[in-house]
């Protein structure tokens, strides 16, 4: 690789197949264009979505429609492992759909290696007996942002039952997403 990506320039977005990783993906990066919307006068040139989501039905398609609505380049690598050969620019912001592919040995592998700030939606209706088990699944993971997904769906006593067992295990939350809204479905913290 030829350029050492900081945490700045590299975001990558999983979850469990159907949590809204993408959804959160692209709410973030509408978030991301308007707070600097004085600042960046061609999203094309500073961001670009990389899609490798194949646990997802239509992920790709997804990721290039809303791609085109923001005018953010979106690349999809034939394979998963041509990422790994990837030629990251310093200059760009790259956000990468993983969807919940972060057991294959080449995604693994390569994320070991790379410096990026990682985000993960967690339903708030799933049950916390199970959470343990989840987040092992995405151990390769390093502090993992998490933005708790389809808060309309549930109970307030749900969320908080949920948020509960994130904080109390380390996780950080950093924000609530209602189920698909464009852009103003996600809240940060």
């Amino acid at each position: 690789m030829e350029t050492k990506l900081t945490k700045t320039n590299l975001y990558a977005f999983f979850g469990l197949p159907g949590s809204g990783s993408t959804t959160a993906l692209f709410n973030y990066l509408c978030k991301r264009i308007l707070d600097e919307r004085s600042k960046v006068q061609n999203p094309q040139e500073q961001y670009e979505v990389v899609s490798l989501n194949r646990c997802t039905a239509g992920a790709y398609q997804k990721c290039e429609r809303l791609c085109k609505i923001i005018d953010v380049p979106c690349i999809q690598p034939e394979e998963t492992a041509a990422i790994v050969n990837y030629k990251f620019a310093a200059e760009k912001t790259y956000f990468i759909d993983l969807g919940g592919d972060t057991v294959s040995p080449i995604i693994s592998d390569f994320f070991e290696k790379m410096s990026c700030t990682w985000f993960t939606t967690i339903p708030a209706y799933i049950d916390t007996a199970v959470l343990g088990d989840i987040m092992e699944r995405f151990s390769i993971m390093q502090n993992p942002q998490v933005i708790l997904s389809f808060c309309d769906f549930v109970s307030e006593e749900k969320r908080d039952a949920v948020i509960g067992w994130l904080t109390n295990h380390g996780y950080k939350l950093v924000g609530k997403m209602d189920s698909g809204r464009l852009p103003r479905g996600l809240q940060l913290l």
